[in-house]
């Protein structure tokens, strides 16, 4: 069986040559809602497909969505709100909350899902012949939105929960 192990680089200026999208100073450990979207690399569909305004997803979907809550399980500081797996991304609203147990950054939290998913991707193509993906199977980095307010916690929950109907839309 394959184990998987994530291993988190630290971001290195000299060597990486990319500058950070995060909000200068603000704290991604302390309590806040953030919006996250995570694109597959090369936007290819792996995850399942749009059929009538709704989503179906396949085995590789249903695996991204199952570890999302896994999230929870390994960061006490974590809660997951609202999600979303599309064909090829994937939505989703955390809570960092205080706690007296170690807080980790939402950074942190984001590239375990990320290797943890992309472990669990790789058995998959092994074991049960799901597509392979090349060179990785999420673009790098993540889309993060602040979300300030009830307001605008309903509207991007909204937003989510009906991406399946606006996405085949655009189609």
């Amino acid at each position: 069986m394959l184990k998987c192990t994530p291993t988190l680089m630290s971001y290195n200026p000299a060597k990486h040559h990319r500058s950070s999208i995060r909000l200068k100073g603000h704290d991604y450990s302390s309590d806040a809602f953030y919006f996250i979207t995570l694109i597959v690399h090369e936007r290819r569909k792996l995850f399942g497909q749009i059929i009538n305004k709704q989503f179906v997803p396949t085995d590789a979907g249903k695996m991204v969505a199952e570890l999302y809550h896994e999230l929870e399980k390994r960061y006490p500081d974590k809660i997951c709100h609202a999600m979303v797996v599309m064909p090829d991304h994937f939505h989703c609203i955390i809570q960092s909350k205080s706690t007296t147990e170690s807080p980790v950054s939402l950074a942190q939290a984001i590239g375990w899902y990320k290797a943890m998913s992309t472990c669990a991707y790789i058995r998959g193509v092994k074991e049960l012949g799901w597509p392979a993906f090349r060179h990785k199977l999420w673009q790098r980095n993540y889309y993060e939105h602040i979300i300030r307010g009830a307001d605008a916690y309903e509207r991007i929950t909204h937003y989510i929960l009906t991406n399946p109907s606006a996405y085949s839309d655009r189609l």
